[in-house]
């Protein structure tokens, strides 16, 4: 058989993360063997440890894709040419909600993150990983804060870095509610409200064109 051309390998390497991604988050990343994701993605063993070296790896790959939206959206770049950075702020948010309620795979990721992996023995040093997304994000929106607090389009006594937390809870809680018992609000349809009405709190007051209708 001819060596695999990189487009080859890439496809090999996506359909093993579908593969884990899906059996993770059935059976949780603890109970399951690499060897049952390349069960799972019709592979052998030796195409998983082709791609990946253990099963931290594989976690690691899988986190990475799922967030790559999330860093898009906070690039440094886009942040300086924000002419009003909390609404970038929102729009960010809310199309980060949106593709989680409308998208299985981020779904599923999170339910992975949130539900279905202990953090121990080999996987204890993810927690630092997920930690180090945790300031890289806390440090992009309290920027964004920084600069509009500047800007004088939130508060002036608004603090930016417990604004931050207090954003990063709110959607946590958001996330993780809608995740328990997705019938219990539609989170893509309702994204915008929930955000918008928390950032007025901050004492934003969009251009009436880019605010939220009322319910």
């Amino acid at each position: 058989m001819g060596k695999k051309t990189k487009a080859e390998a890439e496809k090999t390497r996506e359909a093993l993360l579908d593969a884990a991604e899906r059996v993770f988050c059935s059976r949780g990343v603890s109970r399951t063997a690499l060897a049952e994701v390349a069960e799972a993605a019709c592979m052998t063993r030796g195409a998983i440890y082709w791609h990946f070296k253990n099963k931290k790896d594989v976690f690691h790959a899988l986190h990475e894709r799922a967030t790559h939206p999330l860093y898009e959206r906070f690039d440094p770049q886009a942040i300086e040419s924000a002419e009003d950075p909390i609404a970038h702020l929102r729009d960010s948010v809310v199309f980060c909600l949106g593709d989680l309620a409308g998208n299985d795979r981020s779904r599923r990721m999170l339910e992975i993150l949130n539900y279905k992996c202990e953090y121990v023995e080999e996987m204890s040093e993810v927690l630092d990983e997920l930690e180090k997304g945790k300031a890289w994000f806390t440090e992009r929106v309290t920027w964004m804060i920084e600069k509009a607090r500047t800007q004088g389009q939130v508060d002036p006594n608004l603090c930016p870095h417990l604004a931050t937390i207090s954003l990063h809870a709110y959607i946590t809680g958001l996330m993780r509610e809608w995740l328990r018992k997705p019938d219990s609000f539609d989170l893509g349809a309702e994204a915008a409200a929930l955000i918008g009405r928390f950032l007025r709190g901050w004492g934003y007051q969009p251009e009436p064109a880019a605010a939220e209708a009322a319910p």
